[in-house]
C-alpha cells in the first residue's frame, strides 16, 4: 500500500482498529466510515468475507472507500486467511 503515499504509521495505527463488533452480518472493522459502509451494502456486500471476491481496485472505487478502510479490511481479511482476489504488491502495480 506504499505505492498509494501511505506510511507504516498509519498501516499500524490502522491494524489495531480492525476488531469486528458482535452485532449482525452488517458490522465492518473499525476503520471502514459509515459512507464506505453503505457503498458496501449498496453493492450487495453483506458480509467481510464477501470481499474475498473483488479486487482492490474495485473496493477502492467505492465512494467513501479511503486508505485507512482499506487497510482495515485487508488486514480483517487477513486474520481469516482471507484476501482479495488480487493481493498483493504486484497486482496494485498493475504488473
Amino acid at each position: 500500500m506504499t505505492g498509494m503515499g501511505m506510511d507504516k504509521t498509519l498501516v499500524m495505527e490502522t491494524a489495531d482498529l480492525t476488531d469486528l463488533g458482535a452485532k449482525g452480518d452488517h458490522e465492518w472493522p473499525r476503520g471502514v466510515a459509515k459512507p464506505a459502509q453503505r457503498s458496501l451494502e449498496a453493492a450487495g456486500v453483506t458480509r467481510l468475507e464477501d470481499l474475498a471476491q473483488w479486487r482492490f481496485a474495485e473496493l477502492a472505487a467505492l465512494k467513501g472507500m479511503g486508505p485507512r478502510a482499506l487497510v482495515a479490511i485487508e488486514t480483517a481479511l487477513a486474520r481469516r486467511n482471507l484476501a482479495l482476489k488480487d493481493s498483493g504488491k504486484n497486482a496494485r502495480m498493475g504488473a
